[in-house]
């Protein structure tokens, strides 16, 4: 397999270099689309593959977010979104490209528990079980196996023991058999990062990027709205937080990913009806 993928890489090497080329000759500009034309370059030459994976499985790719891998804040925003919209396996897949672990330098098991050990909030790594780094939807699949080890937690999800509770998980959509199985991912063989590393780093740089862009309305302008929505319910003290977000995406903002961790945060964080905190933020 390591002469076909060595041959494959060879078949499209001048055209992923120019690609590459291009994307810093034009100032990184344009990354959606030389994402695409990557990918693309490489699921022809057969240097991708779909597959399921568990979450204990995927670690973190060392060029994730240009460094900084997955962060317990983030972690904490998903799960904190998953306890109030519950979740959905559609989601998950999204953005869900990733690449094989490198069995030789065991450089993505060693990044993950780089930035895993920092919080008893986020999963402990278990050696040799890391096979492959995500590029994408990193701080959702380290939520689920910290949903695995029963992480600290506070909050929604949390048993009497300050740990993440199995059956308020399953209430939410997070169940066993999604513990246990994952979901698909894209593969990026491993010998294309050893052999083009700023791949990964546009890969993820437009995956992330679209999902950190904001446009139009702000991230303060979005908490009102959501405070609003909460508020004008019949019983305000008591809202539907099931309903609001759909409140807010009726208006179709420009990040509509972000919109159920946002509502989790004004529902954790606005200091109740009539939301004074958001009111203020605004």
């Amino acid at each position: 397999m390591a002469c076909d993928r060595a041959a494959a890489i060879a078949s499209i090497a001048p055209q992923l270099k120019a690609a590459i080329d291009d994307y810093y000759k034009n100032g990184k500009s344009m990354v959606v689309r030389k994402k695409d034309q990557i990918m693309e370059l490489l699921r022809g030459a057969g240097l991708t593959y779909r597959a399921q994976i568990p979450p204990k499985m995927m670690g973190v790719h060392p060029m994730n977010r240009d460094g900084e891998g997955i962060t317990e804040t983030g972690v904490v925003r998903v799960g904190d979104g998953i306890g109030v919209l519950g979740c959905s396996k559609q989601v998950l897949e999204e953005n869900a490209i990733c690449v094989e672990e490198n069995p030789s330098t065991k450089k993505i098991e060693q990044f993950t528990k780089e930035v895993t050990d920092v919080s008893d909030r986020l999963q402990t790594v278990t050696t040799g079980m890391v096979k492959y780094g995500s590029l994408g939807n990193g701080h959702s699949y380290q939520f689920l196996c910290a949903a695995i080890d029963g992480a600290a937690w506070e909050g929604d999800l949390a048993d009497e023991n300050g740990r993440l509770c199995k059956k308020k998980l399953a209430d939410v959509g997070v169940d066993e058999r999604l513990l246990k199985a994952g979901v698909e991912w894209e593969v990026i063989a491993y010998q294309v990062d050893a052999e083009f590393p700023d791949i990964a780093t546009i890969v993820q740089s437009a995956i992330n990027g679209k999902d950190q862009l904001m446009k139009g309305e702000s991230w303060a302008q979005v908490c009102l709205k959501a405070a609003r929505a909460a508020d004008k319910q019949d019983d305000p003290r008591h809202p539907d937080w099931k309903l609001v977000p759909k409140q807010v995406l009726s208006s179709n903002p420009p990040r509509p990913n972000d919109v159920l961790s946002i509502c989790a945060f004004v529902r954790r964080w606005g200091g109740g009806t009539p939301y004074p905190f958001c009111k203020k933020t605004g």
